[in-house]
């Protein structure tokens, strides 16, 4: 059993308490760069999120903790807003919580995108939906299931997408899409030299040097049977 801890000790934690407290006073913001900008110097990672670089994007992840049965709710509305002000790129959410095809058309993912974007400078988007597709056919009209992720390119990205897929398995655990990067130079030919090379290595080289933007997301414990993926 601990004993009664004495008074310098209880000023020590008191101290370490009050600190923290004053870093996270709990005050909201109303954006995400109203946040970042409320940081003491010093108190983040990476790059400085003020400097908005032509030749930069923004990628966010988030776990949405569910999307709505409609696209006009109004989360749904907020996850569109949220997109466009803080002029989102790459967005990777997790937890969708949604078997799709139970969604009625018009509220599909693409719908809601296509919605989101109709007034934006560059209204391009481009997405991969992951979802369980082993839904139990007692289940096979309910919209809720637990997992899935969405993986959208939003703002000047989309125009660099040329391939959304996801997870091969049905299991709803993982999707991507691919974005073209720099042109490599054309098949066949030798980087320094420019002789031929030989047709098959010709063809199995790339054509560009691609970016692929990848969400994984597992909810349930590995394993096999009910509740596990």
């Amino acid at each position: 059993m601990r004993g009664p801890r004495s008074s310098a000790a209880r000023s020590r934690r008191g101290g370490r308490r009050s600190r923290i407290s004053g870093l996270s006073s709990g005050v909201s913001h109303a954006s995400l760069d109203e946040y970042l900008r409320s940081l003491s110097p010093g108190d983040c990672l990476g790059d400085d999120h003020r400097c908005r670089s032509s030749l930069a994007t923004r990628v966010t992840f988030q776990n949405v903790n569910g999307v709505p049965e409609e696209g006009d709710h109004v989360k749904q509305r907020q996850i569109n807003s949220w997109l466009q002000d803080e002029r989102v790129g790459k967005a990777l959410l997790a937890e969708a919580k949604t078997f799709w095809p139970s969604i009625p058309e018009g509220h599909w993912w693409n719908d809601r995108m296509r919605r989101a974007t109709m007034k934006a400078k560059h209204k391009g988007f481009y997405s991969a939906v992951a979802y369980s597709k082993r839904q139990a056919r007692s289940l096979a009209n309910t919209v809720f299931q637990w997992g899935g992720c969405i993986a959208t390119v939003l703002s000047q990205v989309p125009h660099q997408a040329k391939e959304a897929k996801s997870d091969s398995t049905g299991l709803g655990r993982w999707a991507y899409v691919r974005l073209q990067g720099k042109k490599l130079k054309a098949q066949g030919c030798d980087d320094h030299s420019g002789l031929v090379l030989d047709v098959n290595e010709a063809v199995r080289r790339p054509l560009s040097r691609d970016l692929v933007v990848i969400l994984a997301y597992r909810p349930n414990r590995e394993g096999t049977g009910e509740s596990t993926v």
